[in-house]
């Protein structure tokens, strides 16, 4: 379950468009059976949160397009108007697990040398499909929640970029195997 809201810079900051809250705490120490399991969908090795909340800038330039499968009546650049879909598809991915919890955590490692080192995102299906023909090619995160700039899954920006830098993303098969590398059944989109 996701609950989503809005709030004012006042709330979220003034560098933000939206946040999201996957690790909803307990309020009380578990003291059930059922207490002890959803504790375990949140912190254990596959992530199944219970319930998360989203909560985006009401005071935003947000564009809402009638047209999701496109973004060819986008009016603006990313600079003037931010597209709520793409950024809700992003969010939505954090909420589900990618960036932030154990499950992924564990899927981290630190790569390179130097200036090139880098976190790594070790998840073999999404390291098989961001390695294409050259084989297993771990995939390159920017702070452990966020795939790099440079990322790309069939030429397109996966929706768990950090910078959107076109009007629209869409669910990439880079996005669909890393949530299941953390424990998620899914379907192509």
């Amino acid at each position: 379950m996701i609950f989503v809201g809005a709030a004012g810079s006042d709330v979220l900051g003034t560098d933000s468009a939206a946040k999201n809250h996957p690790n909803v705490q307990l309020l009380l120490s578990p003291q059930t059976d059922f207490d002890q399991r959803l504790v375990l969908r949140r912190d254990g090795h596959i992530y199944q949160p219970w319930v998360a909340s989203i909560t985006f800038r009401e005071d935003w330039p947000w564009f809402f397009d009638a047209t999701l499968d496109n973004a060819d009546d986008f009016p603006g650049t990313f600079d003037s108007r931010m597209d709520f879909f793409g950024v809700a598809l992003h969010e939505i991915g954090h909420a589900l697990g990618i960036g932030g919890n154990p499950a992924m955590g564990a899927l981290l490692q630190t790569l390179g040398n130097g200036e090139d080192r880098y976190q790594g995102f070790m998840g073999q299906e999404a390291s098989c499909i961001n390695g294409g023909q050259n084989g297993y090619t771990p995939v390159k995160m920017s702070g452990g929640v966020h795939t790099a700039q440079e990322v790309r899954s069939n030429g397109n920006p996966p929706v768990m970029g950090l910078v959107v830098e076109a009007p629209r993303r869409q669910i990439t098969d880079l996005d669909l195997a890393m949530l299941r590398d953390i424990g998620y059944k899914t379907t192509s989109p």
